[in-house]
C-alpha cells in the first residue's frame, strides 16, 4: 500500500473535482501559508496567467488554500502537471489548518521566471480556482478579494475551454 504525503492546494487543484480528475487526493482541511500573497502573475506559454504562491515576509500576507493526503506515487504525476523545475518548485512548508492544528504540506511555488503582473488568468481557470475556494468554505473575504476580484481573459480555443469546464455539472 503507498504511503500518503500532504499537498496544499492555492489555486486551480482547491477544486476537488479538477485534481481528483487528475490523481487520487483526499481533502484534509483548508490552511491558510503565513507570509505568502497569491497572485495570479505567472504567465504561462498560452499567455494566460495562472496562480502563484509568492513569499513575501510580510505578516498581514496569507494565502488559502486546501490540504490533501496524496498518495505518495502520485507526487511524480503531480510534479508534471505543475511543470516542477520548469515553471514551479515544489518545496515543504509549514500551514496551519482551519482547526488550528500545523501540518507541513508540499506545494508549488512559482520559480521566479515568467511573472507578469498584466497577465490575466482565463475565465476557464479562475473558475477552477473560485469553485474550489467556494466548495472549501475559504474565508468570503478572501474569496472576495483575491480571486472574485481578479479580472480574466476569454479564451478563445472552445475545445480547451470545453474541456476545463467539463468536469463540472452543467458546464463545458
Amino acid at each position: 500500500m503507498s504511503q500518503d504525503c500532504l499537498y496544499f492546494a492555492y489555486g486551480s487543484n482547491m477544486s476537488t473535482l479538477r485534481l481528483r480528475d487528475r490523481i487520487d487526493a483526499r481533502v484534509i482541511g483548508t490552511a491558510v501559508l503565513p507570509e505568502f500573497r497569491l497572485n495570479f502573475h505567472k504567465k504561462w506559454s498560452c499567455g494566460s496567467g495562472k496562480c502563484d504562491a509568492l513569499y513575501t515576509g510580510h505578516p498581514d500576507d496569507m494565502v488559502w488554500g486546501v490540504v490533501y493526503a496524496i498518495p505518495q506515487i502520485h507526487l511524480g504525476t503531480l510534479d508534471r502537471i505543475e511543470c516542477k523545475d520548469i515553471a514551479y518548485t515544489r518545496k515543504t512548508v509549514t500551514t496551519q489548518l482551519q482547526n488550528g492544528d500545523v501540518c507541513q504540506p508540499e506545494v508549488y511555488v512559482g520559480d521566479g521566471r515568467d511573472l507578469d503582473p498584466t497577465a490575466l488568468p482565463f475565465d476557464w481557470y479562475k473558475h477552477h480556482v473560485q469553485y474550489g475556494a467556494e466548495e472549501n468554505n475559504l474565508p468570503p473575504e478572501y474569496i472576495t478579494r483575491m480571486i472574485s476580484a481578479v479580472p480574466t481573459a476569454k479564451d478563445h480555443d472552445t475545445k480547451r475551454l470545453h474541456r476545463e469546464l467539463g468536469i463540472y455539472p452543467n458546464q463545458g
